[in-house]
């Protein structure tokens, strides 16, 4: 399901996912299957029953391979605004709540996990308001559980952001004008590498993988609307054929664009 709050999927899949970052809170709980690897940053971690893998916004992941045998996984990719409002949090924290990226799970977690999978999987009058109340339950008790307050102790910025680079990431926004990132540093005053240089300090993660990630934020928002077709939303996003789209999309969420819009429920 998506909708304000970011995105919520259940689904069983054995595939990798190549390294990618976002701007999103991400939070994965093992359901049943194999356990499977993730690598955060640098760090090589295990999902298991015990452990949920949290992601903060921009930190690089990339999900394994679990030798041919599928994980049944729950994924949350929560909206940084939408944590800070749930939270009552004055304002979004820029680097994220998430001291570790591999967290012991309690017993109400696991009970708030189990909830939110029996609500995706129902049908009925009212389901969408109890998905919802389930959702912010589980984000709550996670954050609360494993995170740090920011009003209590701020997370840093990686860095002032630069005029010139936020120039460029309004330029990013404009996914099928055929610019290269090069043109767009020419566009701020930036050489090429300068600009590679100084997009990181700022954002915390390479202009291709911020360019990426907004890619694919607009691919699930159109994916969403069951009546537009894939095809339309690859030549939307540039590319020149919806195959070259289908891969790209699979390996950043872990499925295909039509399994994408055929698991939507309501949000």
């Amino acid at each position: 399901m998506q909708g304000d709050f970011g995105r919520v999927t259940l689904k069983a899949s054995a595939r990798s996912m190549a390294a990618h970052g976002h701007a999103e809170y991400h939070c994965v709980f093992k359901l049943a299957g194999a356990d499977t690897g993730f690598a955060v940053g640098q760090q090589r971690l295990v999902l298991d029953s015990d452990h949920a893998i949290v992601v903060n916004p921009w930190q690089t992941h990339a999900k394994l391979d679990s030798d041919g045998e599928p994980t049944l996984a729950l994924a949350l990719l929560l909206d940084a605004g939408w944590l800070a409002g749930l939270m009552g949090w004055d304002r979004s924290p820029k680097c994220g709540v998430f001291c570790q990226q591999r967290a012991a799970l309690s017993p109400d977690i696991r009970g708030k996990v189990a909830r939110l999978q029996q609500v995706m999987t129902s049908d009925g009058a009212g389901v969408d308001a109890q998905r919802l109340q389930a959702l912010r339950e589980l984000a709550r008790a996670m954050v609360q559980q494993h995170g740090a307050d920011p009003a209590a102790a701020p997370p840093p910025l990686p860095a002032p952001m630069d005029a010139r680079i936020a120039r460029a990431m309004k330029a990013m926004g404009a996914y099928a004008d055929g610019e290269s990132l090069g043109d767009i540093a020419a566009q701020v005053g930036l050489s090429r590498s300068r600009f590679f240089e100084q997009f990181r300090n700022c954002v915390g993660v390479s202009p291709q993988q911020y360019l990426r990630s907004q890619r694919m934020a607009l691919a699930t928002r159109r994916l969403s609307d069951r009546g537009v077709a894939v095809t339309h939303v690859a030549g939307e996003l540039g590319f020149d054929a919806p195959g070259h789209f289908t891969r790209f999309f699979e390996q950043h969420i872990g499925f295909t664009p039509r399994e994408f819009q055929r698991g939507l429920v309501g949000a």
